[in-house]
């Protein structure tokens, strides 16, 4: 949150500093579609439509990497449980053994 807060400040002291800087009005063309302003206002929507695009290039594969390890987590969260059924399942089991073992141990010994 930091570094957002201090990376969002650098960048408005950086267009303020632009903005009084270049106070020159310029003219932009793209095909039949012209736009005049000034310069800092142009370079900034330049900026904000390259972080969109780039966003929105870099978002989808993240989306899948969340989403492939939430899928591995709840089947790590369901092997655990499962494993931890197991063994308690197997534990009486082992205490029934022993005591058996012991009860025949008890048995031979005696004359």
């Amino acid at each position: 949150m930091k570094f957002f807060l201090v990376f969002v400040l650098s960048i408005a002291v950086i267009l303020g500093i632009i903005t009084f800087q270049n106070d020159t009005e310029i003219s932009v063309k793209f095909i039949k579609w012209s736009f005049s302003g000034h310069i800092a206002i142009v370079l900034a929507v330049s900026f904000a439509v390259g972080l969109l695009g780039g966003i929105s290039l870099l978002v989808p594969p993240w989306w899948k990497k969340a989403k492939t390890a939430r899928t591995y987590k709840k089947r790590i969260h369901e092997l655990e449980e499962e494993k931890a059924s197991v063994d308690s399942d197997e534990k009486p089991k082992e205490n029934a053994e022993s005591e058996e073992t012991a009860e025949k141990a008890e048995d031979i010994n005696k004359p």
